[in-house]
């Protein structure tokens, strides 16, 4: 999952706790490391005020308080420089909460806008993101696209999934169709692996790690290469033994040999889907969607796990075949609604849709 990593430099998350009598403790966490910082019972006892005029809908009066809580934290010098920034944050986005709730939504932009110009360094992940979405979604309803657009775009390369598809939603809203479907399908292209030259890199389902080493010492004990002693296994009727040649194939770049490869380990073992898969992918390097997709439907009956099924999703998507992959994401949602793999799967069914797939 790709992170605001440049945030996280310096980050500084805040989480309250009770603390002595007529005070409050804050908390500070850096990495593994806590600062505690007590704020005076005035302090404690106006922030409660504030919030309670908030909660009054009495926002201009509980925006004083807030800034009137910045400006005494800032001045004081009992508070490091991190404390300060935190409380200032802290506040900054309760003053965003009474100008959205009283309907001024470019003041509420503003407050938020503050908080990501504190500084990259004093500002942690978890605040940027929420400063992000609370921006994103108020531009959807309030409808200053463009300009919040250009803030994300700012930041696009350390963007999560959930912003950028917010992103994307935010290039919808103001017309801007292709580059909201490029948005999304540059995000679902993200989760069918890593891109080189322009194009998905396809990975080789080849003999599992723990399986490669004994079976390689195996083939070395018969012949003086590992190519020689896999094949004299793959004779006596080892599919393991034909499938890593078909892999070994594969690391070389030669997909049509190792297609002939894995071919010939499917004949071993007719009724391994996982081989069947292997083989669809390796029409896929070849630019074959065709037969690729013929063998995918031949297979995909045979593939009932939630990991499986989301790697057969993955295949139809890269033989361009999204209607297929759709198919997929809903029976792995249907069947394994509690699995990592089906959150995953939610995810590229929006991605799919949104992008007019």
């Amino acid at each position: 999952m790709r992170v605001l990593a440049r945030w996280l430099l310096g980050s500084v998350f805040l989480l309250f706790c009770a603390g002595s009598v007529g005070a409050k403790t804050q908390v500070f966490s850096k990495g593994s490391k806590e600062l505690k910082v007590v704020i005076t019972e005035d302090m404690a006892q106006r922030e409660l005020e504030a919030d309670s005029l908030r909660k009054a809908r009495e926002f201009d009066a509980a925006i004083e308080g807030y800034q009137g809580l910045i400006d005494e934290c800032q001045g004081d010098e009992r508070f490091s420089p991190q404390a300060r920034l935190s409380l200032k944050v802290h506040y900054i986005k309760k003053i965003a909460l009474c100008y959205r709730a009283k309907g001024d939504y470019q003041k509420a932009l503003e407050q938020y806008e503050a908080i990501l110009a504190i500084g990259e360094k004093e500002v942690s992940e978890e605040v940027v993101t929420s400063a992000l979405l609370a921006m994103g979604r108020l531009a959807l309803t309030f409808g200053r696209c463009d300009g919040v657009a250009q803030v994300f775009e700012s930041l696009k390369q350390y963007l999560p999934d959930e912003l950028l598809l917010l992103l994307g939603d935010i290039y919808q809203k103001a017309g801007r169709d292709s580059q909201a479907r490029q948005t999304y399908l540059e995000v679902l292209e993200s989760h069918l692996g890593p891109r080189q030259d322009g194009r998905v890199v396809i990975g080789c389902y080849g003999v599992p790690p723990e399986e490669r080493e004994p079976l390689e010492q195996e083939a070395l004990e018969r012949a003086e290469d590992l190519a020689s002693g896999l094949e004299k296994l793959a004779e006596e009727g080892n599919p393991q033994a034909q499938l890593l040649l078909g892999e070994l194939a594969w690391e070389q770049g030669d997909y049509n040999k190792a297609l002939a490869q894995f071919q010939k380990a499917w004949t071993l073992s007719p009724k391994d889907p996982l081989i069947g898969l292997q083989i669809a992918r390796t029409f896929i390097a070849l630019n074959s969607n065709e037969e690729a997709l013929n063998r995918l439907k031949q297979i995909g009956s045979l593939l009932n796990g939630p990991g499986e099924l989301l790697e057969l999703a993955t295949a139809y998507q890269l033989a361009a075949d999204p209607a297929g992959a759709r198919t997929v994401l809903q029976k792995l949602v249907a069947e394994h609604p509690e699995s990592p793999e089906a959150r995953e799967a939610h995810l590229r069914l929006q991605l799919i849709d949104r992008s007019g797939l």
